[in-house]
């Protein structure tokens, strides 16, 4: 296993060990603008900072990002098939997760 895929296992071995009760959620922050939310029966990650590592050791995880972003995140070793772009606008769920996918003006 490389140092990525460890280093995501570690960050949801401590995620996922811990203890959170049925009506809260757990929040972890990973460092800039990374964190982790779990509850409900779910785990997402928002802009983490060990990507392959995660995916790697989560294999049914989705991954939605941006349209842009989906041949950048597959270029990083994520399989295509984790990797999902959220119509904009629009609610969809990922088992007991709904997300909707805001635009904003990143690029160019």
């Amino acid at each position: 296993m490389d140092e990525t895929a460890e280093m995501g296992e570690t960050l949801l071995a401590d995620v996922q060990r811990r203890w959170v009760p049925e009506n809260a959620r757990g929040l972890w922050w990973f460092g800039q603008s990374s964190f982790a939310v779990r509850g409900a029966g779910a785990t997402v990650c928002i802009d983490p900072t060990a990507l392959p590592g995660i995916a790697a050791t989560s294999p049914h995880a989705k991954i939605p990002v941006p349209g842009a972003a989906s041949g950048k995140v597959v270029g990083m070793g994520i399989a295509a098939q984790q990797v999902v772009v959220p119509p904009p606008d629009e609610t969809v769920a990922y088992g007991p997760l709904t997300v909707t996918a805001i635009p904003a003006a990143h690029e160019e």
